[in-house]
């Protein structure tokens, strides 16, 4: 079967005119949806993927509250130990309980200047006191194992009257921390 010369012409023009409009099809309806679609996936597997790490860190949120409770425990431990703030009175409260455990008996406590350090200012008293060698030993060991960071240094023991006593002098500094 031959086809004519005018049916030729229309066979040529039909598939021209099915390729054009198949290239504008393609062009303005299949790729810009295509592009849509590939923009909206690259969303979705960003929200995928930030959905999973906040699932993961609301997993961990009873852990982390607890270890945040520990911490603040751990932080109120040390402010007893190292107080944020000035509390002189407290020191020597502190210092007056130690002696009255230990039955020694205080006869000068001299408040020293202050010394202050990158983060903490030191508060220094020059103390005199009386008692049996035992007895200004289990003070020195309250002081030592206390709850509060306390340190004694220069100490000199002098025997007194009856021989079975002595009197010690020292300087004790307790610490505080800067805010």
């Amino acid at each position: 079967m031959q086809l004519s010369p005018d049916q030729v012409k229309t066979l040529v023009a039909l598939i021209l005119f099915c390729g054009v409009l198949g290239y504008f099809y393609y062009r303005y309806l299949v790729k810009r949806y295509s592009d849509r679609r590939t923009v909206a996936e690259a969303q979705i597997t960003e929200i995928d993927r930030k959905i999973v790490a906040t699932t993961r860190a609301a997993k961990d949120l009873p852990r982390l509250k607890k270890e945040i409770e520990q911490l603040k425990q751990r932080e109120q431990e040390a402010s007893h130990a190292l107080p944020m703030n000035r509390k002189v009175p407290d020191i020597l409260d502190t210092i007056n309980n130690y002696a009255r455990t230990a039955g020694v008996n205080f006869t000068n406590i001299t408040p020293l200047r202050d010394v202050p350090r990158q983060y903490y200012t030191e508060v220094s008293f020059q103390v005199s006191m009386g008692g049996s060698y035992a007895k200004v030993g289990r003070f020195l060991g309250e002081v030592a194992t206390g709850h509060r960071v306390m340190t004694v240094r220069d100490i000199n023991f002098t025997k007194a009257g009856d021989g079975t006593n002595l009197n010690v002098t020292f300087m004790i500094t307790a610490y505080e921390y800067k805010n």
